[in-house]
């Protein structure tokens, strides 16, 4: 450490510092006779003593600062990363993994001493510490990468030794992210390259969601690896209360060695609920790994899904826009038609978007009139045709004091007082960069208790006339965009983001508020999702209401769960706010149903419900260890590839290796001379000496 003493002031300004304790003490002892009887050293002794500590005070007002500067030498970071996959577990011989870990024990040993050694797991994620037992349930490569960038500084981390198969089914491409990373990577090559005697489903592809009545399609892959002339049958079952249900078979003749080939199936979708099917191989004599000759999929079936009607005054590319998004949410069934087509299919719509209507010259009455009579929820999209005197007695969300010849481009800004729904963060913050739309020129109102989602901002201007609002009317749910040309939005979403994803989700949003049918009851349980991965946590949300639909929470809330094998699983929900929450954890394979009751104000409530915790067989079914692409990685990296039994002898090529270096760091550091401590104590002592001395001596 160096330390160096400067001054905020010129250096021959200490010459004053002296001269200004040299008079003090001169005046207060050079003609003093009150210790004349004393000792003749003594009036010297205090006068330094004085002037010492004047001069001292002096000098601390020049403001001294101390500035020191540390040197710190870091060792590189060597991380060593263990693949803990089940296909890492089904690709080892007896040992591998005893040995694998005795290398990386005695590497770390070897290391120890000139660089710092950090361990980790991966699997479906990234923790530290030593290898945990080989079970997660798929392989992402990248997330190493990407950890040790997060965790690690890049000037000290030296290189990254990776034990692993090379199998990867999830994540980013783990080429690209070590790249990114820059630093030398080390791999130990695990598992067998040449394919073993085996047959397996390899991927099915399925509807997650299918309604009642439809027919869907059932795709998957057949592999087999040195079986030829093996036959046998692809089975489709349907799993109910633990048993098998045979519902269709296929014969497959394989033909040679390496052998693949897809399979269709067709099913009806006959009962609402989730269902439950299994895919699976005859398993043949030989096949080293049978667990992969099944493949477990669910799939739901929902009892009718809404149907949308877009009725416009005229063809418009907003039209094209607004199906284009509702039709992206598999519970709407969308349709388009003209106000003068005779045949509008009004009276079984659940939700009606109106586009330009009514319209100048067509005041669409008979429309009007078939959607008050079934009180079916609706939108009003207006534009340069609409009609604004008949759409203000038509509605009671907004009121228009314009005639639609003349407009206004304005951009929308979100309502921050706006509960009904949530909208994206980050759309609150894009939208009114978006494109503008095309709005009416005139006042614009929100009638009664409407609420307004999107203002409308006019040039840099943010204006309080609403560009969209809702309003309850009758029982009815009604809304209006007063604006055309939404269609911008979705093009200028797709070109800054690459996809539609926000103007999606926001008209979806939108169209779901307005649909949602009223749900009445006053006691609800929801899960919140329908089909669960097996290393997902299962959670529910409860709500009870009084008979003013007030959210309360007082009764305590059970709840059970019944797999299909009829085991039960108690719980009780937890009270958050005025509501219920239950985390249930992890849950084996399989599918559940629910039932929750309570009692309140004399009345039994009891909610139900069902899902499905779903087998992630991702690593059953690719167990040909990729050594390739770990050669790949550590050439372009400059580290080197292993295998097992030669881990240990890593550790003089990471010594030797030119871009692995300790690391300097130099800091700077500048403290006042007056915060110092001792300073103070000096002072302190000098003044209380001279103090003392005079007091002992007799003088004051």
């Amino acid at each position: 450490m160096n330390q160096q003493l400067t001054l905020q002031y010129p250096t021959w300004f200490l010459i004053f510092c002296v001269l200004a304790g040299v008079a003090y003490a001169a005046t207060l002892y050079w003609r003093d006779r009150t210790l004349r009887d004393q000792a003749h050293w003594l009036n010297p002794v205090l006068g330094v003593a004085r002037g010492l500590t004047v001069a001292t005070i002096c000098f601390l007002l020049l403001g001294p600062l101390f500035r020191s500067e540390v040197t710190d030498i870091r060792k590189p970071v060597v991380l060593l990363a263990t693949d803990v996959s089940e296909s890492m577990a089904l690709g080892m011989r007896t040992g591998d993994s005893a040995r694998l870990a005795a290398g990386f024990d005695a590497l770390a040993q070897k290391l120890g001493d000139e660089f710092e050694v950090r361990r980790v797991a991966f699997g479906s994620s990234v923790r530290e510490g030593n290898a945990v037992p080989m079970a997660d349930k798929n392989s992402d490569l990248a997330a190493v990468f990407d950890y040790a960038a997060e965790s690690f500084d890049r000037k000290t981390l030296g290189a990254v030794v990776m034990a692993t198969d090379g199998i990867v089914n999830q994540g980013a491409g783990p080429q690209y992210a070590a790249e990114r990373l820059g630093v030398s990577v080390y791999g130990v090559a695990v598992g067998d390259t040449v394919p073993k005697k085996d047959m397996a489903v390899k991927r099915v592809f399925h509807n997650n969601i299918v309604y009642l009545g439809d027919k869907f399609i059932i795709q998957t892959d057949v592999q087999a690896f040195n079986m030829a002339g093996v036959a046998t049958s692809l089975q489709l079952s349907e799993v109910r209360g633990g048993q098998l249900k045979s519902l269709q078979s296929l014969p497959i003749q394989v033909q040679g060695n390496n052998f693949f080939i897809t399979r269709e199936l067709t099913l009806e979708a006959t009962e609402p609920g989730i269902r439950h099917y299994k895919l699976s191989i005859g398993q043949p004599a030989g096949d080293a790994n049978p667990s992969n000759n099944s493949r477990d999929f669910y799939v739901e079936v929902i009892d009718g899904r809404q149907k949308v009607l877009i009725v416009a005054y005229a063809p418009h590319p907003d039209i094209a826009a607004l199906q284009a998004a509702i039709a992206k949410n598999k519970n709407y069934q969308v349709q388009v038609a003209l106000a003068s087509d005779p045949n509008l299919p009004l009276s079984t719509s659940d939700f009606v978007i109106l586009h330009q209507l009514p319209a100048k010259g067509f005041a669409a009455e008979s429309i009007f009139t078939a959607l008050n009579n079934k009180n079916t929820p609706r939108l009003f999209v207006v534009g340069s045709q609409t009609d604004y005197g008949k759409l203000n007695g038509l509605q009671s969300v907004l009121q228009f004091a314009a005639d639609g010849r003349q407009t206004n481009e304005v951009s929308a800004v979100v309502a921050s007082d706006f509960t009904s729904f949530t909208i994206d963060p980050q759309l609150v913050k894009d939208l009114p960069t978006y494109n503008p739309v095309t709005a009416p020129f005139g006042d614009v109102k929100p009638v009664g208790s409407a609420q307004v989602l999107l203002y409308q901002r006019i040039g840099k201007v943010d204006t309080k006339y609403p560009l969209l609002a809702f309003n309850d009317q009758n029982g009815k749910r009604t809304g209006v965009l007063a604006a055309e040309h939404i269609w911008r939005w979705r093009l200028f979403d797709f070109l800054q983001h690459d996809s539609h994803k926000q103007s999606d989700d926001l008209v979806g949003k939108m169209v779901q508020y307005l649909s949602i049918k009223e749900d009445k009851r006053k006691f609800r349980v929801f899960v919140d999702k329908s089909v669960y991965k097996e290393n997902e946590q299962v959670s529910f949300g409860a709500e009870l209401y009084n008979d003013n639909y007030e959210l309360i929470n007082q009764p305590d809330v059970p709840l059970t769960l019944t797999n299909d094998g009829g085991k039960e699983f108690k719980y009780t929900f937890t009270r958050s706010g005025n509501a219920y929450t239950l985390k249930a954890g992890i849950l084996p394979v399989g599918a559940y149903t629910f039932q929750s009751s309570v009692m309140y104000n004399g009345q039994n409530l009891t909610a139900t419900g069902r899902f499905s915790v779903q087998e992630i067989q991702a690593e059953r079914y690719e167990t040909v260890a990729n050594h390739s692409l770990l050669a790949g990685m550590t050439a372009q990296s400059g580290g080197r590839l292993v295998g097992i039994d030669s881990v240990s002898a890593l550790a003089d090529d990471i010594r030797n290796n030119a871009r692995i270096k300790p690391v300097m760091y130099t800091s700077r550091k500048t403290a006042a001379l007056l915060d110092q401590k001792w300073i103070f104590f000096l002072l302190l002592l000098l003044l209380g000496g001279e103090w003392f001395a005079r007091r002992y001596y007799g003088a004051y």
